[in-house]
């Protein structure tokens, strides 16, 4: 005879069931992910040491004190014993307790929908494959939906306990040199004065200089003067451009009919 399974007002438990160790780095991360929200969560990697009572442990706590139950879906736990027999499990639970969103598919490769395991073949897996971020995204948002408690108040900091107590930030951090490619450039100095051109509401000039310039509204600002820019001895509108000298701590001349924001907008870009 089958035990009567508790309540779900006595469950607060999200079970994550994974193929072990094939599917272990995803079961972790997902893991953590969960406990950082609150959510109490039975996972073999994060949480189980094995032993003797190992499978007792899990039947234990899918029967009795599982709320939600995640299947990672995956070429590997599709065909291991272990993750078929907790499915199995998990699947008499939700029959006795008449609750069709117990079991939460979430598929994380390739394996084709038509292969899923019967158990699951009926219920809409989130997929992770496009992404996990955006996967989890969707498995909080059914958990949410659902109303699963989260009883973990202290989640971001048990979470920053495992993987102290783990160390496993050894593995991942390595002392060794790197190449960073950037197209940052260390500025040593700023050019002592810049210039200004005022455009007229019909001009229409040329975008191809020899230095950058950077056009605010009817002003157009460079570092180099006109003849450098147009490679002539002509200006690069019909005005006659005006120096000034370039003190981001002070404003512009007032000649210029620049303001402190225009030119350093201009000097960012340039």
């Amino acid at each position: 005879m089958t035990a009567h399974a508790p309540p779900m007002s006595l469950r607060d438990v999200v079970f994550i069931s994974h193929a072990n160790p094939e599917d272990n780095a995803f079961a972790t991360w997902l893991s953590l992910r969960l406990i950082r929200e609150g959510y109490r969560v039975w996972c073999d990697v994060v949480r189980l040491k094995g032993g003797d009572d190992f499978w007792k442990d899990i039947e234990n706590a899918i029967r009795s004190h599982t709320r939600r139950f995640i299947y990672v879906v995956s070429r590997a736990s599709n065909s291991k014993p272990g993750t078929l027999n907790e499915l199995s499990v998990a699947s008499g639970v939700a029959r006795q307790l008449g609750e069709s969103g117990f079991i939460i598919p979430v598929k994380i490769d390739d394996l084709p929908y038509g292969e899923h395991n019967i158990q699951i073949n009926r219920l809409n897996a989130v997929s992770f494959t496009s992404g996990w971020a955006e996967g989890f995204a969707e498995v909080l948002r059914a958990l949410r939906l659902d109303n699963i408690p989260t009883p973990e108040d202290s989640g971001p900091s048990c979470v920053a306990s495992w993987w102290n107590t783990n160390r496993l930030n050894q593995d991942i951090l390595v002392n060794k040199w790197e190449p960073l490619w950037t197209n940052w450039f260390n500025i040593h100095d700023l050019p002592r004065q810049m210039w200004v051109w005022h455009v007229s509401e019909d001009e229409r000039i040329s975008s191809a200089f020899d230095y950058p310039t950077y056009r605010i509204g009817r002003k157009l600002l460079s570092f180099a003067n006109g003849p450098s820019l147009t490679g002539a001895k002509h200006e690069p509108t019909l005005a006659t451009g005006q120096s000034f000298r370039l003190d981001l701590r002070r404003p512009p001349a007032r000649r210029t009919g620049l303001s402190s924001r225009e030119v350093k907008i201009a000097v960012g870009h340039l």
